[in-house]
């Protein structure tokens, strides 16, 4: 028999938690950061948040997809990422009805309707809609 997870939806940021007063930490900007990161001085509320972000110097990403074998650093981007080969879509667009798949992807889609382009070239200051990979 399979454990049912209890999840919660933190009120803050929409997030589906498992542990809800531990997530909430996480928006208090008065809690103490200990844990400063050795390569960049940047600190964190938690050890494990700091293990995370370590793992943004050392380029490792133990999270590999099954179906794609594409690799990443966080679970839960494996997790948003899984919902290309699954075609879930949970984030719906207010303005044309077309569901997306990741709250980022819904945030593009709104520059479309909106006529907005956040992003600018540091080369050349052109203005773009989504923000390309950086080369």
């Amino acid at each position: 028999m399979l454990k049912q997870s209890k999840r919660a939806v933190c009120d803050i940021c929409g997030h589906l938690v498992c542990k809800l007063g531990t997530h909430q930490g996480v928006h208090d900007r008065n809690r103490p950061r200990l844990h400063l990161c050795i390569e960049c001085g940047r600190p964190f509320t938690s050890q494990y948040a700091l293990k995370l972000h370590g793992r943004t110097h050392t380029g490792e990403q133990p999270h590999k997809c099954s179906v794609c074998s594409k690799r990443f650093s966080q679970k839960s981007n494996l997790r948003i990422h899984m919902r290309v080969h699954t075609e879930e879509r949970a984030f719906k667009c207010l303005v044309c009805f077309k569901m997306l798949a990741t709250r980022q992807s819904l945030q593009n889609h709104m520059n479309i309707h909106y006529g907005l382009q956040p992003h600018v070239c540091r080369h050349c200051n052109t203005r773009y809609r989504f923000q390309a990979r950086r080369i």
